[in-house]
């Protein structure tokens, strides 16, 4: 036998008992020898249901193999078999390199017993730290892993089953390490189903991976204990799917480089609060993008795209904003710009509730500010540019609880936009809105807003607002109820924030309609058809009102007398403590005021007074007219004129020129008020008289002037036909010879006629011109009844005297003068039939009884004097000579008014009582 044909039979039969030695002995040893070392090291026991070596394709299987806990009980990790081929180049590699594995449901059970601590801890020790090792074509089918956490205050428990795992190689040796390797993984996480595919080159240069991971269902509450840090919030409950793309680069000498992309969808998702308070709900939430990373350009965010369903977020005790649907589309940030854009976002079907709070604070505008207390956030702001923001079928509750009656405002059909939002710095941003308010009311405005410095210019329309609504913020003195009412505007409107203050201008029209209002009783106060307003420009710093026309129609105003005598005026207001007033003026900048024309028409002022006995009722109708020109500038002067009619028959008519609102009140005005029946006045006669009116008709012309704070006042009254009725007992009447002072003052027409003038300051708290006026209604009454002559020489403006008539010296002649004033007398009391003239002669003893006049010729020269006087009054008077009779007496008596000569006939006045004997 040849040498070499030994050599070979020798080397194959050492072969050959080599290879039975690791098929057939080499199990045994290992699973005789392995599993009780194991065991000693780990404290764990292992089992091993056999193994299979076949030496001539390598490969080894190991099957129903059982690694328990430590100290026993149950399995950390089992399978039912596991099959490994080995690759010859291992000997050259000096490493491990798997051809194939294949592991065949395999079983892993880890527990979290603490933080960082599981069941797996110490056998970690045992692992090398960089193991050199290259494994191909690894195959797990039929998996499963539970997970146990004991960590947290309640335990739970996760299971991952179906789990089908193919890696085509994993290396940390030079080996095949220049090509990607594509790991697969499929399972089902707690019901859900997960998927991942991947690619991966871990050396030699740069660390590349990819890996492409499926979700489905996934729970999320289960997993937010696993997060690295605590979020501020918890996850209460929520599922997510998605499909994401990973990619990693990492060199030595370069930035490393991440991206993803891929798609997130999230469901039935409830935030909350760590109190447990409900902070943002979604029913349905998908978010798309690309997500990058670099060392030199920082996170960037491109093609995002976020839809939402069924979003409800609350912000306060009571604000919330829930909305149907939510997109937004375009999306990009770039961390080392700062900047994020979003190309549009678009809100449906949405409810917005929102409130001012006690403090004047808007909701949720507070939320811009950290801790919600005004105060800015001084970190670099985050720029951003919006193309556009819209909305469509919203709808809005505002509520004020700065007010305590908390009133609320509801808004739908709200549509809206805002484009090109963009800062900081800040742009105006142009926006449109759309809103139905109330039944049948509206609101429409556009324009442009600026969020800092903050500005706003723009339109605004509101139709049919309801004033009920509002009657909130009429001031809290006004003690008035609003019932009814609409408000209509078109305006447009410029706001600007400076400092504390907003200031600004509202140009066009605005008009109340239908407006219906009580006054402090509940009872009707005032109303009208419309109150429009036209041209109206109105500026707030300084304030400045400037309208073109005012125009009222069908108005209605009741003004009562209430029994303790004050006005339902009076109690429209409530008195304010001192110091608790409003301060509306600004120091140094005068306001401005300016209406071009005002009109009325068809107006009606009801008059009731309860204070007067049986009470009394009048109605002006058909109350009307116009004011142009009004203004609170100086030297400018409005002329007004109002007419009207009381109980449809006697006319009123007011002119004249006036300003209210300059710092001194002016007016001079003419009042008219003509034919007036007195027999429905009998109520105040009764209560201030002590008689009923039978008949009589008043008649007023008036002129008022006030200027410099001084009233002027002069009355021209007619009275025409008065005839006092029955006597009528009441505790306020006056004791005043009323009657006979009618009588008195009647001309033989029936008719009286006097002036009742009255002057004051406007600025003096004491005056008052019903007070004034009816002390000199009583003097009049006082002449009338006890002074005529008085009386007639106040007619005649208090010039001339009338109580006596003056003669030469030792004549009885009458001088052309004394004729003249005798005709004024006479003409007078032909109009008085009421009144009789008595006449008595006088001489001067002194100057008279020088000529040797002895007693009986200077008693003579009296008598003839007076007789005189008397035939003068008959013959050139026309007077009746049954009223003008003579008198006797002491003919060298005093005269009446100290200066008067002694030479002269005196003159006095008497009047008949009436035929019922009443003073």
């Amino acid at each position: 036998m040849k040498r070499w044909t030994k050599a070979a039979l020798i080397a194959a039969g050492i072969l050959l008992l080599l290879a039975g030695f690791i098929a057939f002995v080499l199990p045994g040893i290992f699973s005789s020898q392995a599993v009780p070392r194991v065991e000693a090291a780990t404290g764990r026991k292992l089992a091993i249901g056999g193994i299979s070596i076949n030496p001539f394709t390598l490969t080894v299987e190991v099957r129903d193999l059982s690694f328990s806990e430590r100290g026993g009980g149950a399995a950390f990790v089992a399978f039912s078999s596991a099959r490994i081929a080995v690759n010859p180049l291992s000997l050259y590699r000096r490493a491990p390199i798997i051809a194939a594995a294949r592991i065949t449901s395999p079983h892993l059970r880890i527990v979290r017993v603490a933080a960082n601590s599981y069941n797996f801890s110490d056998l970690l020790k045992w692992l090398p730290r960089r193991p050199r090792l290259s494994i191909n074509n690894l195959t797990i089918t039929n998996g499963s892993v539970d997970f146990i956490d004991q960590g947290l205050p309640v335990e739970k428990r996760h299971q991952l089953r179906k789990i089908e795992l193919a890696i085509p190689f994993l290396t940390t040796i030079p080996y095949l390490a220049d090509r990607y390797f594509t790991p697969r993984l499929s399972a089902v996480l707690n019901g859900s189903p997960l998927q991942l595919e991947g690619k991966l080159r871990p050396f030699p240069r740069a660390d590349e991976a990819s890996a492409t991971l499926e979700l489905k269902d996934v729970s999320l509450p289960n997993y937010m204990a696993y997060l690295p840090a605590a979020l501020p919030v918890r996850v209460k409950s929520g599922r997510v799917s998605g499909k994401l793309a990973l990619s990693y680069r990492a060199a030595h000498k370069e930035n490393p480089e991440l991206a993803l992309n891929g798609r997130v969808s999230f469901a039935d998702l409830k935030v909350a609060d760590r109190s447990g308070a409900h902070l943002l709900a979604l029913m349905g939430l998908a978010v798309a993008g690309n997500l990058d990373y670099s060392g030199t350009e920082g996170i960037r965010l491109g093609n995002l795209s976020v839809q939402a369903r069924q979003l409800s977020a609350p912000f306060g005790k009571r604000e919330e904003i829930t909305l149907a649907s939510f997109s937004l589309d375009g999306g990009k940030f770039s961390h080392k710009e700062n900047l994020l854009e979003v190309a549009d976002v678009t809100l449906k079907d949405g409810d917005l509730r929102f409130s001012r709070d006690r403090h004047g604070a808007l909701l949720p505008l507070t939320l811009l500010y950290e801790g919600g207390k005004g105060t800015p956030n001084v970190k670099p702001s985050l720029r951003y540019r919006i193309g556009r923001i819209s909305g469509s079928g919203m709808s809005a509750v505002f509520t004020d609880e700065m007010l305590a009656e908390r009133p609320s405002f509801t808004f739908e059909d709200i549509t809206f936009s805002l484009e090109k939002l963009a800062g900081p710095p800040f742009a105006p941003i142009p926006f449109r809105v759309t809103a139905a308010y109330g039944k049948g009311g509206s609101l429409k405005a556009s324009g442009s807003v600026r969020p800092t410095p903050w500005k706003l210019d723009g339109k605004l329309a509101v139709q049919r607002f309801p004033l009920t609504d509002f009657d909130s913020y009429l001031p809290r003195t006004l003690n008035m109820v609003v019932a009814d009412g609409m408000f209509d505007a078109s305006l447009a409107v410029s706001l600007a924030a400076r400092g504390n203050r907003l200031s600004g201008t509202f140009d066009g029209s605005a008009a109340i309609r239908s407006l219906y209002c009580l006054d402090a009783q509940g009872q009707d106060f005032l109303k009208w058809e419309s109150l429009r307003v036209d041209k109206m420009k109105w500026g707030t710093d300084p304030f400045i009102l400037y309208i073109g026309e005012v125009a009222l129609n069908r108005f209605y105003s009741r003004v009562v007398v209430e029994k303790d005598g004050s006005l339902n005026l009076q109690h429209l207001y409530k008195r304010i403590p001192a110091g608790k007033g409003v301060e509306t003026a600004v120091k140094g900048k005068r306001s401005m005021v300016r209406l071009g024309r005002v009109t009325m028409q068809d107006g009606l002022l009801a008059f009731n007074d309860r204070h007067v006995k049986g009470g009394y009722s009048a109605t002006i109708f058909n109350l009307g007219g116009r004011i142009s020109g009004l203004s609170s500038e100086e030297n400018s002067f409005a002329d007004l004129e109002l007419r009207g009619n009381l109980q449809n028959r006697s006319p009123l008519r007011v002119t004249g020129r006036i300003n209210p609102l300059r710092d001194d009140i002016f007016a001079d005005l003419k009042v008219n008020f003509s034919d007036v029946e007195l027999s429905p006045l009998t109520p105040y006669a009764a209560t201030y008289l002590g008689y009923a009116v039978d008949r009589g008709q008043l008649s007023l012309d008036s002129s008022y002037r006030i200027k410099n704070r001084k009233l002027e006042l002069e009355n021209k009254v007619f009275i025409d036909q008065l005839h006092f009725g029955r006597h009528i007992a009441s505790d306020k009447a006056t004791t005043l010879p009323v009657r006979r002072a009618v009588e008195i003052l009647k001309d033989r027409k029936g008719e009286i006629r006097f002036e009742l003038p009255v002057t004051g300051r406007t600025d003096d708290p004491q005056f008052s011109v019903a007070d004034v006026a009816l002390e000199v209604l009583k003097e009049l009454v006082v002449k009338a009844a006890n002074s005529p002559l008085a009386l007639l020489q106040s007619l005649f403006g208090g010039k001339e005297d009338l109580s006596s008539v003056g003669f030469a010296y030792g004549s009885a002649e009458l001088s052309p003068g004394e004729r003249e004033k005798l005709l004024k007398l006479a003409t007078a009391l032909n109009d008085k039939p009421a009144l009789k003239i008595g006449v008595a002669g006088f001489v001067d003893r002194e100057r008279e009884d020088g000529a040797n006049r002895d007693e009986q010729q200077l008693r003579s020269l009296a008598e003839s004097r007076a007789a005189g006087v008397r035939a003068f009054l008959v013959k050139q008077g026309k007077m009746d000579s049954a009223r003008v009779f003579l008198k006797s007496g002491d003919i060298y008596g005093a005269a009446a008014k100290g200066g008067a000569s002694g030479s002269r006939v005196e003159l006095e006045i008497t009047a008949e009582r009436d035929s019922r004997g009443s003073p």
